[in-house]
């Protein structure tokens, strides 16, 4: 019975990874009651963080700045009180960017809407789309989330060499009997 959750577990946690890596959605970024909406996507290699307290780093467009009432002159010239500069590493190289420690930021999923989020936003002409750490979602609070149903992940369970060849219907009474739950 071990060995059977084990895989399941396996399965599942797998299919989550993977979902976050491509996984899509919105983020609200409010500073100095300025506010934008923009999509962003979720990427496991973002390795922006603010060295001092720690915080994870989101990056958007250069062109957002002035959305949220930013004139980017002085934002790239450091003037502009309370922005820092955040090392960022990509594949090739590293670097610094200039960014806020934004009043609130939300991200909505087709799963659900978080909030309580902390984290630097930097600023990049390297990007056309906002890009958040994928475990960022760890730490937020959900507002509201979408019951995700373990029957979507039949198929993938089912052709696992575990549970090959079993019927739909005696898997779904197996994962009952074992009281299995899709972590979110």
């Amino acid at each position: 019975i071990f060995f059977i959750l084990s895989a399941a577990n396996r399965i599942l946690s797998n299919a989550k990874i993977r979902k976050e890596a491509t996984q899509n959605g919105t983020v609200t970024v409010q500073w100095h009651g300025f506010e934008i909406n923009t999509r962003c996507m979720f990427d496991s290699g973002n390795l922006v963080r603010e060295p001092i307290s720690g915080k994870h780093g989101m990056i958007l467009p250069f062109k957002e700045c002035s959305a949220l009432g930013i004139e980017p002159n002085l934002l790239s010239s450091g003037k502009l009180f309370g922005s820092r500069l955040i090392p960022i590493k990509t594949l090739d190289k590293t670097s610094v960017l200039w960014g806020i420690l934004p009043d609130t930021v939300k991200i909505q999923t087709s799963d659900a809407i978080y909030t309580g989020i902390e984290l630097y936003v930097v600023f990049s002409s390297g990007t056309e789309i906002a890009i958040v750490p994928t475990g960022i979602l760890e730490y937020a609070e959900v507002i509201s989330r979408k019951e995700v149903k373990m029957e979507k992940y039949y198929a993938q369970i089912k052709n696992s060499p575990v549970f090959f060849g079993i019927s739909e219907e005696e898997l779904k009474e197996m994962l009952e009997c074992f009281n299995a739950r899709i972590k979110t």
